[in-house]
C-alpha cells in the first residue's frame, strides 16, 4: 500500500493519466493529417505513423518532468510529503468541491496505480516469453540448399547482404519471418524450398530482406514496448 501510495507513485499516476488525452490528441493529428492532406503513399503515411509513435513515447517523460514537484501535498494533513495532485488542483481556496476531488484521488489513485502496474507486468512478461520463443526459432535455423542459394544470390546483391548468412530454412515456422536484431535472419518454412516456384520464392525472400534494410523489428519492438506501457489507452 505504501508502494501504490507513495509520491514518486502518485507522479507517475497523473502521468499516465494525462496521456488519456495526450495520446488521443496526437491519434487525431496523426488521422487529419493523413487524410485531409490525402497523403497515399506507402512510405509517407509509414512515416508519419512512426513520429506518431514517437511522439507518444516522448510527451510521457515530458509531463513527468513539467508535473510540479515542489508544491506540497493536498493529501498529507501534514503537508510534508510532496505530491504531484495539487498541479492540477487549486486548494488555496477550501470548498466542497476541492475536499470531494481530493476524497476522490485519495480513494482511486492507488487502485489506478495498482491495475496499471500489474497490467504492464503481465504484458512484459508476454513479451519476454515472445523474446525466448524468438531465440528457440533461431536455434531451428538451417542452411538453405546450395541451389537455392544461387537462386537467391541476385536478391542478395540487390539488398547487399549475404543470403547464406541471413536465409535459413526452418522445421518450426509455417511462414516466412524476419527475426533477431543485432543479427536479424530470415527463415523460410522448409517445405516452401520444394512448393514454391521460384519467382515466388524469391519474392517472399526480396520481401522478408526489405523488412531487415527498413529496421522493422526494431520498430515493432519498439511498439511492442509502447503497448504493454499504455495498454490502458483505448
Amino acid at each position: 500500500v505504501e508502494l501504490l501510495t507513495h509520491p514518486l507513485s502518485q507522479r507517475l499516476t497523473w502521468t499516465l493519466a494525462h496521456f488519456l488525452w495526450q495520446g488521443t490528441l496526437i491519434a487525431v493529428m496523426l488521422a487529419i493529417v493523413v487524410e485531409f492532406l490525402r497523403i497515399r503513399t506507402a512510405s509517407a503515411r509509414y512515416g508519419l505513423s512512426l513520429a506518431a509513435l514517437l511522439l507518444m513515447l516522448t510527451v510521457l517523460p515530458l509531463t513527468w518532468f513539467a508535473l510540479d514537484e515542489s508544491s506540497p501535498s493536498p493529501l498529507s494533513t501534514q503537508g510534508t510529503q510532496p505530491s504531484f495532485s495539487s498541479t492540477f488542483f487549486d486548494y488555496s481556496v477550501e470548498s466542497s468541491a476541492a475536499t470531494e476531488t481530493v476524497s476522490w484521488w485519495i480513494t482511486l489513485q492507488p487502485v489506478l496505480f495498482g491495475f496499471w502496474l500489474a497490467g504492464c507486468v503481465l504484458l512484459n512478461v508476454r513479451l519476454i516469453l515472445g523474446w525466448l520463443a524468438t531465440h528457440s526459432l533461431l536455434r531451428s535455423r538451417q542452411l538453405l540448399p546450395r541451389e537455392i542459394t544461387a537462386q537467391l544470390a541476385c536478391i542478395g546483391w540487390r539488398f547487399q547482404l549475404s543470403i547464406p548468412s541471413v536465409v535459413f530454412a526452418s522445421a518450426q515456422v509455417s511462414q516466412a519471418l524476419a527475426v533477431g536484431f543485432f543479427r536479424p535472419v530470415v527463415l523460410l518454412p522448409a517445405a516452401w524450398l520444394l512448393e514454391l516456384p521460384p519467382n515466388l520464392l524469391e519474392a517472399v525472400v526480396a520481401h522478408e530482406l526489405a523488412h531487415l534494410r527498413r529496421h522493422d523489428l526494431w520498430v515493432n519492438l519498439l511498439q511492442r514496448v509502447a503497448e504493454a506501457v499504455l495498454f490502458y489507452h483505448p
